[in-house]
C-alpha cells in the first residue's frame, strides 16, 4: 500500500480575478464551520435527538509577502486606490461587494478552491521590525452568491 494521498506545499490566491503575490511559509488557511441546531426532546432532557444544518461559515485567511499598493487595496475593506495614493476612509454603512477569490495549490494533487463572492472581514495588520517579514494577514469570508446553483453557492472544489 503505497502512501499516495499524503499532500504538502503552498498555494497563491487570486481575488476578483488579480493575482495578489506569494504568501510566506504560513500560506493560506481554509475553515469551515458549520452551523448545527441540535433538537431537544423533553423526554430525553439535553441529549440531542435531531440534528440540522442552519448555515455555513467559510474563512480564508491568506498571509501575503508581497506588498503592494494594489494588494493594499485588495485587503483592506472600503479602501479606494484610484492612481497612486492608497486612500482609506468612508461612511459607516458603505456596502461591500464581494467577488471571486481562488485557492490556487502550487503542485501536486491537491485541489483548486474557488470561493463565489468572498469579502474581507478581518483586521489586517502589518508589522515593520527589523527582524520580521513584511506580511498582510487578511481573512476572507465566503458569501452566498445567487448566480449559481444552491449546492455550489459558497465555493467549489475541484
Amino acid at each position: 500500500m503505497a502512501f499516495e494521498n499524503f499532500q504538502i506545499g503552498g498555494a497563491t490566491v487570486r481575488y476578483a480575478g488579480v493575482f495578489l503575490g506569494h504568501t510566506n511559509e504560513d500560506g493560506i488557511t481554509i475553515s469551515y464551520e458549520p452551523d448545527i441546531h441540535m433538537h431537544m426532546s423533553g423526554k430525553y432532557g439535553t441529549t440531542p435527538v435531531k440534528a440540522s444544518l442552519v448555515g455555513k461559515k467559510v474563512t480564508i485567511e491568506v498571509n501575503l509577502a508581497e506588498i503592494t499598493l494594489a494588494n493594499f487595496k485588495k485587503t483592506l475593506s472600503g479602501s479606494t486606490l484610484p492612481v497612486s495614493t492608497l486612500l482609506i476612509g468612508g461612511v459607516a454603512g458603505e456596502e461591500l461587494v464581494g467577488a471571486e477569490l481562488v485557492v490556487l495549490p502550487n503542485h501536486g494533487n491537491i485541489k483548486k478552491w474557488t470561493f463565489k463572492n468572498a469579502v474581507i472581514t478581518s483586521s489586517v495588520e502589518q508589522e515593520y521590525s527589523p527582524s520580521n517579514e513584511q506580511i498582510l494577514k487578511v481573512t476572507y469570508t465566503a458569501m452566498v452568491s445567487e448566480n449559481v446553483a444552491d449546492a455550489s453557492n459558497l465555493a467549489e472544489v475541484s
